[in-house]
């Protein structure tokens, strides 16, 4: 074969190679349909724009101390979104509840923007019937999900080795409670679950 034909092959081969890998590395990037489906019900929640619903949620905070110590505390307190500017929270104790405080610009967005990243990234959620799981690193989690400070609203990276599993529950496509439990080996682990009591004028015991 003339030396001058080869070219032309050698470089629809190239390009036939570059078209397999693109592929594969695009295929590979796409939100897989859990991922999806988590995703949109956290939108129905929230609404678009993030923050266009009302809800009514309960928030249990946990923190447990070293491994295997059982030493640890607990908090409950009810948040109140009126959307788009009111936020009112109540510390939980036994039966009763009291305000604790009420939020406003820009300490609402701060708030919402937490929540609804918390659902979101690329890592692929595995179902089982209304349920999904997944764990993702500490350091994916730490750089997408933002951390109030002061007048700042952005997520914080971190070097500290661990995993963050989370779950999310959907009842008639909407998310109605989702957890993230942060384990650091040696350290402990740090707990934010979501339980949803109202969504905009949907009691949510009434989904199913």
């Amino acid at each position: 074969m003339p030396r001058r034909n080869l070219v032309p092959l050698v470089l629809l081969a190239v390009l036939t190679v570059l078209t397999a890998v693109f592929a594969v590395l695009g295929f590979r990037s796409s939100p897989t349909a859990t991922t999806i489906q988590v995703q949109n019900a956290a939108e129905k929640t929230f609404g678009a724009p993030t923050g266009a619903n009302s809800w009514i949620m309960e928030l249990i905070t946990s923190v447990s101390v070293g491994a295997g110590t059982g030493s640890g505390t607990t908090e409950e307190r009810i948040i109140d979104y009126s959307a788009p500017d009111r936020m009112v929270v109540y510390d939980v104790s036994g039966s009763s509840a009291k305000l604790a405080g009420v939020l406003h610009q820009p300490a609402i967005s701060c708030v919402l923007s937490t929540y609804s990243a918390m659902l979101q990234g690329d890592a692929s959620w595995k179902q089982t019937g209304q349920t999904f799981t997944r764990t993702e690193s500490l350091a994916d989690y730490a750089a997408r999900v933002p951390h109030a400070s002061g007048t700042s609203c952005s997520p914080v990276g971190t070097t500290t080795q661990g995993q963050v599993r989370e779950t999310a529950v959907i009842h008639s496509d909407y998310l109605v409670a989702s957890r993230a439990q942060v384990v650091v080996a040696a350290q402990g682990v740090q707990g934010e679950t979501l339980v949803f009591v109202k969504i905009g004028d949907i009691p949510v015991r009434t989904l199913k």
